[in-house]
């Protein structure tokens, strides 16, 4: 089966499914779990069906910390670049310097320790993540998930559980078409139903739920559901049931988190720096400046960023742009093979990159 959005037919039954279902919930009055869907965007198909955190997976990425800042301002020179321009279009060249910056940075992490999905609807894009281009949705019940000892937080913007989430046999799963083939090696649940779908994934997402799940859609904000007639329905059974509902900023689990993301900052950023003094000649003499540096990558410091741009100097741009495109090759390689650590092993002591092949 191919979900085609652009289908003008769908459009129009979809719209009269859930009228239908708003009028019979309506009546009713309340909602149950049978009445709600978990769902999350990702690019990212769970392996043998289990949704994990990313303190339990192999998980890099790159970070708006010194390094970072090092090659927005002095690689790209983004100062000098928008000087003469109007702000609208000096604010696009900063947009598109930023994530060019991140081309010429090295590897780190971020460290979370929960799985987070919308209720009856998508997630927005918003300060802490673009979903925007995520071509995987997976949909779960939430029956059968209510009573679960790892649930941490129901909201209907964000419900989150701890550690992973064992997709059941009622789970479906979302794919654009054009990347099916992803699925081919994941071991997923034969039970679990996969949907290709070609259009527009937000149509998608809302087709499944009228069509598949008997579940009004709701339309998700970056902070909160928004209001509507069903809507408060959720709001009142998670109310009825006595959830936990922090914010997921606010709460025990992200400022746990938090702790872990700066030990974890300081140790890639170590790694790195080790690496970068190993170019440049005996590594001990610099072990104290090492040691002072990574502690401070995680922020703004000018202090470091002086000290980096000093290096730069020193070895020339394009031998650091080399140096962070080999050690980031060399963590692409671990993790293609599968023998990179997760965060998780990482904080209890497992080496990775540099302190894995120092030796070669």
């Amino acid at each position: 089966m191919l979900l085609d959005t652009s289908d003008k037919n769908i459009e129009l039954s979809m719209e009269m499914k859930k009228q239908d279902l708003i009028k019979q919930k309506l009546e009713r009055g309340f909602y149950t779990a049978s009445d709600i869907v978990l769902v999350r965007a990702t690019d990212h198909v769970p392996k043998n069906g289990v949704i994990k955190a990313l303190s339990n997976v192999p998980f890099v990425c790159k970070l708006n910390d010194a390094f970072h800042e090092v090659a927005y301002r002095y690689i790209l020179k983004t100062p000098d670049k928008i000087k003469d321009l109007d702000y609208n279009k000096s604010m696009q060249i900063i947009t598109e310097d930023t994530q060019k910056a991140r081309e010429f940075s090295p590897w780190s992490t971020q460290y979370r320790s929960s799985v987070h999905f919308c209720l009856n609807g998508i997630v927005s894009s918003h300060m802490q993540g673009n979903f925007d281009n995520n071509y995987i949705v997976i949909m779960e019940p939430f029956a059968g998930n209510e009573s679960t000892a790892n649930i941490l937080a129901v909201r209907g913007e964000d419900t989150y559980f701890k550690d992973e989430v064992q997709l059941s046999d009622k789970a479906i799963i979302l794919i654009e078409a054009s990347h099916l083939d992803e699925l081919l090696d994941q071991n997923i649940n034969p039970n679990i139903k996969i949907i290709p779908y070609r259009g527009d994934r937000d149509v998608s997402v809302e087709w499944v739920l009228l069509a598949m799940f008997d579940v009004v859609p709701e339309l998700i904000g970056k902070d909160y559901i928004i209001e509507s007639e069903t809507s408060k329905m959720i709001t009142d059974f998670i109310s009825v049931n006595n959830y936990p509902s922090d914010k997921h900023w606010y709460s025990k689990s992200y400022k746990e988190d938090d702790e872990k993301n700066l030990k974890l900052w300081e140790i890639y950023a170590k790694d790195f720096l080790t690496y970068l003094f190993s170019k440049m000649g005996d590594v001990s003499q610099y072990e104290s400046i090492i040691d002072k540096l990574s502690k401070n990558t995680s922020s703004f410091s000018e202090e470091t960023i002086t000290v980096l741009e000093k290096i730069i100097q020193q070895i020339g741009v394009e031998s650091y742009i080399n140096i962070i495109k080999e050690y980031n090759h060399s963590i692409d390689e671990q993790i293609e093979l599968g023998a990179y650590p997760t965060n998780n092993e990482i904080l209890n002591g497992k080496s990775f990159r540099y302190s894995a092949s120092k030796t070669k």
